[in-house]
Parts: structure tokens; sequence; C-alpha cells
């Protein structure tokens, strides 16, 4: 397992030591888990070319006593089942909090296999912290709407204009298609 909090923050602080922030504005909380054999899975399908890779941003808010965000990083395989990459804890919910998540998520797969961090779309909530800190992070990545959104909007549509079922059925086959693509 890999955990990953951030050096001493405080102001003048020359110290190397990672330290877990108080939840403050100045000193905010963070730490990520991941581990090797999640990153490692993660770069082999991200090497793979005939795969198309999806990153899913999801936070869940109020997890803890705190009212902490906790994000859950993963990406999609063939059969569209989410594949957990890392997980996030932080006390604020800001652009620069969700950079330093995937800044983590970055400099892992360095590490751990030498190749950079580039999924091709980057799947999220409609927020504005997480959109920018994707487009200032992953630059060369798509940002898509919230899996869950877009299905939950099909049904909606689909029933308020009375689809039958068999066309909205075909609909969802040719979505699933889209959501995992062969290039």
């Amino acid at each position: 397992m890999i955990l990953y909090t951030q050096p001493d923050a405080r102001p003048g602080s020359t110290s190397i030591v990672s330290r877990l922030g108080d939840g403050s504005e100045a000193f905010p909380f963070r730490v990520g888990m991941t581990c090797i054999r999640q990153i490692r899975d993660y770069i082999s399908v991200q090497n793979r070319g005939d795969c198309t890779t999806i990153l899913h941003l999801d936070s869940i808010h109020s997890m803890a006593i705190h009212g902490y965000s906790v994000f859950a990083c993963g990406y999609s395989d063939q059969s569209c089942h989410f594949v957990p990459l890392a997980y996030f804890c932080t006390s604020q919910k800001r652009k620069l909090d969700i950079g330093w998540c995937l800044r983590y998520i970055k400099r892992v797969c360095v590490d751990i296999g030498n190749v950079p961090f580039a999924p091709q779309y980057v799947m999220m909530d409609a927020d504005k912290a997480q959109f920018n800190a994707s487009v200032t992070e992953l630059p060369h990545s798509t940002v898509l709407m919230c899996w869950f959104h877009v299905t939950k909007n099909v049904w909606k549509y689909a029933a308020e204009f009375r689809v039958s079922y068999d066309d909205t059925a075909a609909v969802f086959e040719d979505l699933y298609d889209m959501h995992y693509a062969l290039r």
C-alpha cells in the first residue's frame, strides 16, 4: 500500500517530512492511498493500443465526522466495471486540492511504471473545482460528464417522450459501446 501526504506546508518550513494538515485553509488535510498492483494494472491498460482510458473522478461529501470529501479515482474495464485506482481524503474541495490528488497519481505512475499518467478522458460530476483541476493537471485529456448523470438523463427523457422499451434498450447498447470503446 502506498500512502501519500503533503510535505510540511507551514509558512517558512523547509522540512521535507510529510505531515497531515490540520484541515485549515492554510494547512489542509490531504491524504491519498493506492497500491502498486492497482497502478501497474492501470498502466497495462493505458499502454494497450486497442483500449481507450477513461479516468473516473467521483467525490463523496461528509463521509467522516469532520465532513471531509472522499475522492475515488478509477477506470472502466471492457465489461464497464469500475476498477479502483486511488482514494483520497481532503479537508477542502478546491481546484488546488483536487489538483494535488491528480498530481499524486501522476507521480506514482512515473515512480512505479516510468510512464506518464495520460488518460484520454476524465469523467466527473459537474463541479468547477474538479473540472478546473483536471484541465490544468491533465491538459491532453477530454473531460466528460459523469456516466451516472448521462444514463439518468437518458432514462428520464426516454420516459418523458414515451420511447419504447426496445428503442431505449438500443440506445443504451450504443451508450455502453461508447462508454468503453476500442480505438
